[in-house]
């Protein structure tokens, strides 16, 4: 069976520069493999109104091969595809959320690592779907073709159009688009939100959550702090107006920044509860294995936490 690319891998941008190795995000996957209440998922990219303060629209991405063309243009076939793979009540949630904000919920589809290499095969290798649910069926509408240019053009319409004067320098990213659209363009692919944690019970978004890796061996976690490094206040201020949303149109959610180590002198992940882009308190929490499997203590902790 044909299938779509969810690219979760940190690659070097071309002409990045890490003095240490990217690292995938490996905290998500500890808590959605152990969830044992409530529901997590990970939102790929959301644009924001700054000067409303409002989400104005959420986006999930993925890659397909050039060959799988004819399958990728058929909303039914990615659909069906994106679900044979995927878990359904992930993207339902996502949904559930983008109809809390009340904003529109897309699917960006490109070819594996374009535009770095080229789809001279396609005109139009560029695909954004829009996703309704109806009936409790998800279903995935062809918004438009194209390429970079009318990506461009798409993200910054939902930044109700902005572009911006200046740009952090992208060092890594999971797609050659993230890559190109940050140096090429002025118009990024959105901030991502890394985790979003779902309570069944009182259907609200409990805590939102941005997990920051710590890479320097020669520094201990408790060393790291939210509002460290220069450059990320636009990707936390994103993600203030999303907790703020949140609070308007449902309950007000839990922001937490999760710092946790790849060295295996990082024995702890550090928990920091942000509040107006301030930090309020900390907590350490044990950090699992990288090959143990079961890290139901680590979701368990994290959970109370929140």
């Amino acid at each position: 069976m044909q299938s779509l690319i969810n690219p979760q891998t940190p690659r070097l941008c071309p002409d990045g520069y890490t003095k240490y190795p990217p690292t995938p995000c490996y905290p998500f996957h500890w808590m959605k493999d152990n969830m044992q209440a409530g529901t997590i998922t990970d939102i790929d990219g959301f644009t924001i109104d700054e000067n409303k303060e409002k989400v104005t629209g959420l986006i999930q991405k993925r890659e397909y091969h050039v060959a799988d063309y004819n399958l990728v243009v058929d909303g039914k076939e990615v659909r069906d595809v994106i679900l044979h793979r995927e878990e359904e009540k992930e993207w339902k949630l996502r949904h559930k959320i983008s109809s809390i904000l009340d904003v529109p919920f897309y699917l960006a589809l490109w070819p594996v690592d374009y535009p770095l290499k080229k789809a001279d095969a396609l005109i139009k290798p560029v695909i954004v779907f829009n996703i309704a649910l109806k009936n409790d069926v998800l279903n995935f509408s062809t918004e438009f073709l194209g390429d970079t240019n009318e990506l461009t053009k798409f993200i910054r319409k939902l930044r109700n159009g902005r572009s911006f004067g200046s740009i952090k320098k992208l060092n890594v990213a999971t797609t050659m688009m993230e890559c190109y659209l940050a140096t090429k363009t002025n118009d990024p692919w959105p901030g991502n939100l890394d985790a979003a944690i779902w309570n069944k019970e009182k259907e609200v978004i409990t805590a939102i959550i941005e997990f920051k890796t710590h890479n320097y061996p020669q520094y201990p976690i408790s060393s790291q702090y939210f509002g460290q490094w220069e450059g990320d206040e636009r990707r936390y201020r994103a993600l203030h107006i999303m907790q703020k949303h949140l609070a308007i149109v449902s309950s007000k959610p839990k922001f937490i920044y999760a710092i946790w180590g790849t060295d295996k002198s990082h024995k702890e992940i550090k928990l920091q509860t942000i509040d107006n882009l301030k930090p309020k308190d900390d907590k350490y929490v044990k950090r699992p294995v990288f090959t143990d499997a079961t890290t139901k203590d680590f979701t368990r902790e994290v959970l109370c936490y929140i």
